[in-house]
């Protein structure tokens, strides 16, 4: 198994990866950071969720957002 490893290395390394395999890790990337996943739900629902929690119960509503 290591040897499979580091020939398939020293092979990446003397041809490198296609553009588009790079650009499509990047886009995967930058997918993931825009859509701010959190599970199940939404982000927006979740961040209101929070602050709906605080603010029910007499504190800062602003605060879990931080």
């Amino acid at each position: 198994v290591d040897s499979l490893i580091l020939s398939k290395l020293s092979e990446l390394a003397e041809s490198g990866f296609s553009a588009s395999a790079i650009e499509a890790a990047v886009n995967t990337i930058e997918f993931a950071l825009r859509e701010n996943n959190t599970g199940s739900s939404p982000r927006g629902l979740s961040l209101m969720l929070r602050s709906v929690v605080a603010w029910i119960y007499d504190r800062d509503p602003v605060q879990p957002l931080q």
